[in-house]
C-alpha cells in the first residue's frame, strides 16, 4: 500500500475534530437553553452509564486491531483472516454486554427513571460492533471518515432543530446523539467489503488475540473509570443539577483537547506500520515531533480556557451555567495532560508492545480516582471531580517517565518545553491585558491577540518544530 500523507491524514482528522466542535458549540447552546440542566443532567448520566457496556463489548478490540492490523494491511490473505477473527470475537462480546446491560436494568432501582434514556443510549453498542472503524484507521482513509462524519453530523444538527423544542423532548435528543453514530456504523459495514472478504474460509484463531485484547481491555476500563466514573458518582452524591454543570465544564474541555487527541488517532497507524517494518528511526522521530507538537498547542491553550472560563461557559452554555466556571478553571489544566497521556499510553506504549505497562499505569490512576472522588465529593461538591481528574492525569504522566526514562530520550522529546512556558506566561499576560481594558467580545478579541504574542515568541527564540513547520509550508508553496 502507498504510504499516505501523515499531514494531509491529520488535516482530515483536524477538520473531523474541529467539525466535531463547531457543531456542538451551534448545538449544545441550543440545547442547554431548551432543554435546561436537569434535562441535560439525565442524558449525560444515561450516557455514562451506557458507556460502561459499550466499553465491555470493544474490550480493547480498537487499538489491537489498529495495531495488529496496521502489520498485515499489505497481506490480503492474513487481513481478512485477521479481520473476521476480530468480527467474530466483537459480535460475541456485544451479546455479552447487552445481556448485563438489560440484567442491570433489571436489577438497579436507580436505573428505573431512566430506563428509556437508557436503552436509547444502548443502541449505540451495536452499532459500534458493525462499524468496523479499526479497518479504516489501517488504510489511513482519513477523507472518507471526516466526509461520512460532516455528513451525519449535518443531518443531526437539522434534526436537532426540527424535533427539539422544549425541555420534554429530551428523548428525542438523546436518539438524535445516537443517530450521529449508528448512521455513520451503517456506511461503514456497507462499504467494508472494498477492503476485506469476511469468513473466507480455513480456521479462525480466536484465542491467539485474547491475551493482547484482555490487557488492553484492563487499560479502557481504567481509563473509562477516571473520566466517566466522576459524572457517574456526581449523579448518586449531587443529582441531576450538580450533574449538568460539570457536565458543561467537562463539555467544553473535551471540545478543545479533543483537537489536540485528534493527531493520536492519525500516527497510531503509522507508529505500528514502522515498529512492525523496523523502522526505528522513523518511529523515534514520529513520536519526539507528536510530543513536541502537542505540547506547542496545549500550553496556551490551556491558559487561555483558565483565564476566559467564565466567559467561555456564557458564550457556549448560557447564564444558567456560570457556577461550572470554577470546574472549567481546573480542568483546564487537563487540555494539557489529557492528549499528552494520549499520545504516551495510547500510542507509544501500544506501538511497543508494552500493554501491560500501560495496564498498570492506568489502574493505578484509575483506582486513585475513585476513592478520590468518593472521598472529596461529598465534602467540596462536583469541584472535586474535576481535582481528581488531574491528579489521575499527573499519575500517569509520572508512572511514565518512571517506566521509560531508560529506554525513549525523554529530555529529547520535551526539549521544547522551557520555550512553550516562557511564551504562554507572555501570551497570559497579553489576555489579561485584553480583560482590563475589554468587556463585549472578550473571547473573540483574546483568542487572536493571544496567538500573536504566542507564536511570535516562538519565532523569535527560533522554535525548532515552529520552524519546521513554517520551512514545509513555504517550500510546498514554491512547488
Amino acid at each position: 500500500m502507498k504510504e499516505k500523507s501523515l499531514a494531509k491524514n491529520y488535516l482530515f482528522n483536524i477538520l473531523k475534530t474541529t467539525m466535531g466542535i463547531f457543531f456542538p458549540l451551534i448545538t449544545f447552546p441550543y440545547a442547554a437553553r431548551v432543554l435546561g440542566v436537569d434535562s441535560l443532567g439525565k442524558i449525560n448520566y444515561a450516557t455514562s452509564i451506557v458507556s460502561y457496556f459499550l466499553l465491555l463489548s470493544m474490550l480493547g478490540l480498537q487499538t489491537y486491531a489498529i495495531r495488529e492490523g496496521s502489520g498485515c494491511r499489505d497481506d490480503e490473505r492474513e487481513l481478512n483472516k485477521f479481520g473476521t477473527e476480530i468480527f467474530i470475537i466483537s459480535s460475541l462480546l456485544t451479546v455479552v454486554a447487552y445481556v448485563a446491560f438489560f440484567a442491570c436494568l433489571m436489577l438497579v432501582p436507580k436505573f428505573t427513571e431512566y430506563r428509556l434514556l437508557l436503552v436509547i443510549s444502548s443502541i449505540t453498542i451495536v452499532f459500534n460492533t458493525l462499524g468496523f472503524n479499526w479497518l479504516y484507521n489501517v488504510f489511513e482513509e482519513y477523507a472518507y471518515i471526516t466526509m461520512r462524519a460532516i455528513l451525519f453530523q449535518i443531518l443531526s444538527f437539522a434534526a436537532l432543530f426540527l424535533f427539539v423544542k422544549n425541555a420534554e423532548d429530551y428523548y428525542i435528543y438523546a436518539a438524535i446523539n445516537v443517530f450521529a453514530s449508528a448512521g455513520s456504523n451503517i456506511c461503514n459495514f456497507i462499504r467494508v467489503r472494498r477492503y476485506i472478504r469476511l469468513f473466507p474460509g480455513g480456521n479462525y484463531e480466536l484465542k491467539r488475540h485474547m491475551k493482547p485484547i484482555v490487557t488492553i481491555f484492563g487499560m479502557s476500563v481504567a481509563g473509562t473509570i477516571y473520566q466517566d466514573s466522576d459524572i457517574t458518582i456526581i449523579g448518586y452524591m449531587n443529582g441531576d443539577t450538580a450533574v449538568g454543570l460539570y457536565s458543561a465544564a467537562v463539555k467544553i474541555m473535551y471540545l478543545i483537547s479533543n483537537v489536540i487527541s485528534s493527531l493520536g488517532a492519525v500516527i497510531l497507524p503509522r507508529m505500528s506500520y514502522y515498529m512492525k517494518s523496523g523502522k526505528k528511526s522513523q518511529f523515534d522521530r514520529l513520536t519526539g515531533q507528536t510530543i513536541s507538537f502537542v505540547l506547542m498547542l496545549t500550553f496556551p491553550i490551556a491558559a487561555g480556557v483558565f483565564l476566559l472560563s467564565g466567559d467561555m461557559l456564557l458564550l457556549v452554555c448560557g447564564w444558567q451555567f456560570a457556577d461550572a466556571s470554577p470546574a472549567l478553571k481546573i480542568l483546564a489544566f487537563n487540555i494539557i495532560l489529557s492528549p499528552l497521556n494520549g499520545v504516551v499510553v495510547n500510542q507509544l506504549f501500544i506501538t511497543m508492545g508494552k500493554e501491560k505497562t500501560s495496564l498498570k499505569v492506568m489502574v493505578v490512576s484509575g483506582l486513585f480516582n475513585i476513592a478520590a472522588n468518593i472521598l472529596l465529593i461529598p465534602m467540596i461538591g462536583y469541584e472535586a471531580a474535576a481535582l481528581t481528574t488531574i491528579g489521575s492525569e499527573i499519575i500517569v504522566l509520572v508512572l511514565f517517565v518512571w517506566y521509560s526514562y531508560r529506554e525513549v530520550p525523554i529530555k529529547q522529546y520535551f526539549s521544547g518545553t522551557v520555550q512553550y512556558a516562557a511564551a504562554t506566561f507572555a501570551m497570559a499576560a497579553a489576555v489579561c491585558a485584553v480583560k482590563s481594558v475589554t468587556t463585549g467580545f472578550l473571547v473573540f478579541v483574546s483568542i487572536p491577540v493571544g496567538a500573536c504574542v504566542y507564536f511570535g515568541l516562538l519565532k523569535l527564540m527560533k522554535n525548532e518544530l515552529l520552524e519546521e513547520g513554517i520551512h514545509m509550508v513555504l517550500s510546498r508553496r514554491r512547488d
